[in-house]
């Protein structure tokens, strides 16, 4: 019998992560290949699709890349011989991470994105909303760290 070497919820996300990544692509491909504006879409369709190019861009390549590295973490996870309980801490994590940065990438199209405004250094405008995209970001980021180093620490203390 052969052994699973891949931790199968990660690599579910992962293949929905690069689906979503292939989709935002396409939309990139359109406009920018073809030069078809986005707004002209909606004639065929009944939807609106928004943002630029220069928002679909970050959006395809942050889930496409997510994707495979949460797929890549789940095969590593399985190649370290954790605990079924030390495994599912950091695939949670790993999961928490790949879908913060998903909501990131989908609300910087949405809103008008990266305008953060500090007392000491301006970024465009700024509002409300351009703060709060940055919260799954920032969640995204701090448990993906976190997996990385629990991984890490469960690995050696394993070795000795």
């Amino acid at each position: 019998m052969m052994k699973n070497i891949i931790n199968t919820p990660l690599f579910v996300h992962g293949v929905l992560s690069l689906a979503l990544g292939l989709l935002g692509g396409f939309v990139l491909l359109l406009q920018l290949f073809f030069n078809i504006p986005l707004d002209l879409l909606s004639q065929f369709f009944e939807l609106q699709i928004l943002g630029s190019s220069s928002a679909w861009r970050p959006l395809y390549a942050g889930l496409f890349f997510g994707g495979i590295l949460v797929i890549v973490f789940g095969i590593s996870l399985a190649a370290l011989g954790l605990t079924p309980g030390q495994e599912g801490l950091i695939s949670l994590g790993l999961v928490l991470a790949l879908w913060g940065g998903v909501l990131f990438y989908m609300a910087s199209i949405f809103f008008d994105g990266y305008q953060i405004k500090l007392d000491f250094i301006s970024v465009g405008d700024g509002a409300v909303a351009d703060v709060l995209i940055f919260i799954p970001g920032l969640f995204g980021m701090i448990t993906l760290v976190s997996s990385v180093a629990a991984m890490l620490y469960f690995h050696l203390i394993d070795i000795d």
